[in-house]
C-alpha cells in the first residue's frame, strides 16, 4: 500500500509508468469524493502471483476515507471473512446536506442514537474540505450522498446510508 504516490497527475506521475512497466494499472481514478486519485494495480511476481498494489490519496482525510471504504473491505476478504462489506445502515440526518454535482460524497459525520426517534441520528463534523482533519477526527461515520443529478439534497431528518468507520 502507498500512500501519497499518485497525487500527481499526467507528466509528474512517475508511479504509473513504473506499475505499469512491472504490471497492469486497473484505474488511477474513481468517481467519489474525498478520494478521487486511487489507483489501483497488479504487479507479476517472480513466484508467478500477483501482487495487489494500492496507492491512495496524498491527503490525509482522503487517504483516510479510501482506506476504509475500499481496502478495509479488500482486506477483509483476504483474511477469509465471509462477508467483507462495511456495515450500512439508514439514518436520520440533522443537517441540511449540500451535494456535490460532479461526484458522491462521504460526508464525515457523528452518528449518535436517539431515543425519541428510536433510529441512528448522524450529525455533520463541520467543514469537509479534504485537507480538514478535524473532520475525520470528529466522525465515527461516513454518509453516503449521491452526486446533485437525479437526487435532491437530503434535508433534516431524512433517510441517508452511511458506513460504520469503526
Amino acid at each position: 500500500m502507498a500512500r501519497g504516490l499518485v497525487r500527481e497527475q499526467g507528466d509528474k506521475d512517475l508511479v504509473k509508468a513504473v506499475l505499469l512497466k512491472r504490471g497492469s494499472v486497473h484505474f488511477g481514478r474513481v468517481l467519489m469524493k474525498p478520494g478521487k486519485p486511487l489507483t489501483f494495480a497488479t504487479i507479476d511476481t517472480a513466484a508467478g502471483g500477483k501482487l495487489l498494489v494500492f496507492g491512495l490519496p496524498g491527503n490525509p482525510v482522503s487517504s483516510l476515507v479510501t482506506f476504509q471504504l475500499v481496502l478495509v473491505p479488500v482486506l477483509r476478504k483476504l483474511m477469509g471473512q465471509p462477508d467483507p462489506s462495511l456495515r450500512r445502515l439508514r439514518v436520520y440526518t440533522m443537517d441540511e446536506l449540500p451535494l456535490d454535482a460532479q461526484r458522491p460524497e462521504y460526508h464525515r459525520v457523528w452518528l449518535s442514537w436517539h431515543d425519541s426517534r428510536g433510529a441512528f441520528v448522524a450529525t455533520s463534523t463541520g467543514g469537509q474540505r479534504s485537507s480538514r482533519l478535524l473532520s475525520m477526527r470528529s466522525a465515527n461515520a461516513l454518509l453516503e450522498l449521491p452526486q446533485v443529478c437525479l437526487s435532491r439534497v437530503p434535508r433534516p431528518s431524512s433517510f441517508v446510508r452511511f458506513f460504520s468507520t469503526g
